[in-house]
């Protein structure tokens, strides 16, 4: 299932093309409205057993989905991850093999919560049966792959996590995720507020807000450098309830970088904060700075 979700440059005559050679293709053309909103179409327009997302700009190994399907028969899993590897080849992940199931479903958990090994939605072979009632939420624009993953690994029986890189994530400079403009900014603190706030409630421990924290801090760094980003910390974090949030946060559980900045965001003073964060991005440009020279 290809779904082109308003595109507009050739891509759907691209698709057409390809419908000529090989008629098991299916394309959906929809107004565009987002990756969650096409990742649910493509589900509900699924025919198959299983269903795998890859992202337009991604590449695959040729024999992904067949390993994959070759793992998740012989061990009757319900779900079967692969590692990955960026098109740059500056990191890699390191996914251990490991069969997880009820016995041992806590540290899938303390994983997703600890690392972003298992953010990402693509790169795994799901059976579709676990999807009746696991949608992409499409009032989020940034996260939604993890809250996804995060029912679906709750609802799955057995998952099989593989060493074998057979996904490549292209890295792109370009993307939502590296454009750091005020607007997209306070979006994403935003999103991460939505975002913590089904999960937290759902399933209220340290862990959890200790990675709200660390996954919401950078961005108040980030938005101090803009005109007006002071003001909309100072009406929002008390709007979204930030500060009751962090209420029951022990602070010794924080593991960041920025513990000292969260400490000064959980205990309300904004202006230590505000100083702090300059410091971060100035002590940041003096990073790059060196290194720049040193080349």
């Amino acid at each position: 299932v290809l779904v082109n979700d308003g595109s507009t440059d050739n891509s759907k005559q691209i698709i057409e093309d390809l419908l000529k050679y090989d008629k098991r293709i299916k394309i959906v053309n929809k107004p565009n409205g987002g990756v969650s909103s096409a990742r649910n179409i493509g589900i509900k327009k699924s025919l198959g057993k299983y269903v795998t997302f890859i992202d337009a700009d991604d590449k695959i190994e040729k024999d992904y989905l067949d390993i994959l399907h070759f793992n998740i028969i012989q061990n009757s899993c319900d779900i079967v991850k692969c590692d990955y590897k960026y098109s740059n080849n500056q990191k890699k992940f390191c996914l251990k093999n490991i069969i997880i199931d009820s016995k041992n479903k806590s540290i899938l958990e303390k994983e997703m919560f600890s690392s972003y090994k298992f953010n990402p939605v693509w790169g795994q072979l799901i059976c579709k049966d676990l999807l009746k009632d696991i949608t992409f939420d499409e009032e989020l624009q940034m996260g939604e792959d993890f809250k996804f993953n995060y029912y679906l690994y709750r609802k799955a029986g057995k998952i099989q996590i593989i060493s074998n890189q057979l996904y490549i994530y292209n890295i792109n400079p370009e993307g939502i995720t590296y454009n750091f403009s005020k607007s997209k900014i306070e979006i994403k603190i935003k999103n991460i507020v939505k975002l913590y706030d089904d999960i937290y409630y759902d399933s209220h421990n340290q862990i959890i807000l200790s990675r709200f924290l660390n996954e919401i801090f950078p961005h108040i760094i980030l938005l101090f450098k803009y005109k007006g980003g002071e003001n909309f910390l100072n009406e929002y974090l008390y709007q979204a309830n930030i500060y009751k949030k962090c209420e029951t946060m022990n602070i010794s559980q924080i593991k960041s970088k920025y513990k000292l900045g969260i400490v000064f965001l959980i205990s309300k003073k904004i202006k230590l904060l505000k100083i702090y964060s300059r410091i971060i991005v100035l002590l940041k440009r003096i990073k790059v700075m060196i290194r720049n020279a040193d080349k």
